[in-house]
């Protein structure tokens, strides 16, 4: 099964996402994220996606939700939700295959860009919850 991290980074009334480059996605808009490498910890994972799409160095602060898409075959797989803040580092600015770059948005400046798919529930979600449960608190093994 294909599992995938995405990590929710807000920053006042600012999300940072990702435009994608990868030719499925291209120029749409999403969460910092991507597929789980083997051996890697679901936290490990959204780091290092965190820093290759957006530049920054991230923590993960915490778990806002995980979904099993079990229908349609390009979505098909796990897909770990989680709440992260900027540490260090610089917004990307050279285009590669992870990102063509990064950006902050508020909700009102997001009805106008185009996603690889809705995102509103999920930040809705981690701002009515202020983040998230703490990542100490969930194990996923295989």
């Amino acid at each position: 099964m294909k599992i995938s991290v995405f990590v929710i980074i807000q920053q006042n009334d600012r999300f940072l996402l990702i435009r994608e480059s990868n030719p499925k996605w291209k120029n749409k808009w999403f969460l910092p994220g991507g597929k789980l490498e083997e051996n890697e910890t679901f936290v490990d994972a959204a780091i290092r996606e965190s820093k290759e799409e957006t530049g920054y160095d991230v923590a993960i602060s915490g778990l806002t939700l995980v979904r099993l898409h079990t229908k349609a075959e390009s979505r098909k797989g796990l897909r770990i939700y989680l709440s992260g803040r900027v540490i260090g580092g610089d917004k990307k600015v050279l285009v590669d295959e992870h990102s063509l770059e990064a950006e902050w948005f508020t909700m009102e400046e997001m009805k106008s860009l185009e996603f690889r798919e809705n995102i509103s529930d999920l930040l809705l979600k981690h701002i009515l919850e202020q983040g998230a449960v703490p990542t100490t608190t969930l194990a996923i093994t295989g």
